[in-house]
């Protein structure tokens, strides 16, 4: 088993169609049924891993966290997956618009009152949308880790996002590359001005890549390459 010692931490939207032009006879087709799928979730603490990277697939029942049915997430959706991921284990209140916004995931707690929320990322970068609103596809990948937004220590910068790809497979005693890729970039800033992530990768230099259960540690090269 790998894993790297740096842990891997690897908006609402409207459309409107316009009609104008279109011949009386012409049949605008209904927006496509969200369809289950196979996506892999993942929870970042504050200081451990709450969820390692789990394959799960999502379902076609709402997801109620309050009781009420009116305030139900599209099984289909990330929070469909990250109920999935954490078989329930996870919080938060429903806003009109948005859907709901986790405080609580496994255990931890992260509320906006407390200066920190739980950060959503769809397929490496930060989603543009809630998670009731992010209807997903087989292959996508979802994380959520915490971040600071106010009264946030000095110095303070977002945690980097980091991925690990490696063979399926290797031979005991022969070498093998991994590389890994940062997904932290330059749009936006954090609450200290620095750069925030954005997703758009690059390899991860002067990481630790630790194999299990020996210990072995490898550094990554300048192109986010380690050779175990």
């Amino acid at each position: 088993m790998i894993r790297l010692s740096a842990r891997a931490i690897a908006t609402f939207a409207a459309s409107a169609g316009l009609l104008a032009g279109l011949a009386p006879d012409t049949t605008v087709a209904s927006p496509a049924t969200p369809s289950p799928a196979t996506v892999q979730v993942r929870v970042e603490g504050s200081t451990s891993t709450l969820l390692e990277l789990t394959t799960v697939t999502t379902g076609t029942a709402p997801v109620v966290k309050d009781a009420n049915n009116t305030h139900s997430c599209s099984g289909t959706s990330a929070g469909g997956a990250l109920e999935r991921g954490t078989q329930g284990n996870w919080n938060g209140p429903y806003y009109s618009g948005l859907g709901y916004s986790p405080e609580s995931i496994m255990g931890e707690s992260h509320t906006f009152s407390s200066g920190y929320y739980w950060l959503f990322w769809y397929d490496h970068r930060s989603s543009s949308t809630g998670i009731c609103g992010q209807e997903l596809s087989s292959g996508d990948d979802i994380l959520f880790f915490p971040v600071c937004a106010s009264n946030c220590p000095a110095g303070y910068t977002y945690p980097p996002v980091l991925g690990l790809s490696a063979p399926a497979t290797a031979d005991a005693g022969s070498p093998f590359t991994v590389t890994v890729t940062s997904y932290s970039d330059t749009t936006g800033s954090d609450p200290s001005g620095n750069p925030a992530p954005d997703g758009t990768p690059s390899p991860a230099t002067n990481a630790t890549v630790t194999v299990t259960p020996s210990g072995a540690t490898f550094p990554t090269d300048s192109h986010g390459q380690a050779n175990i």
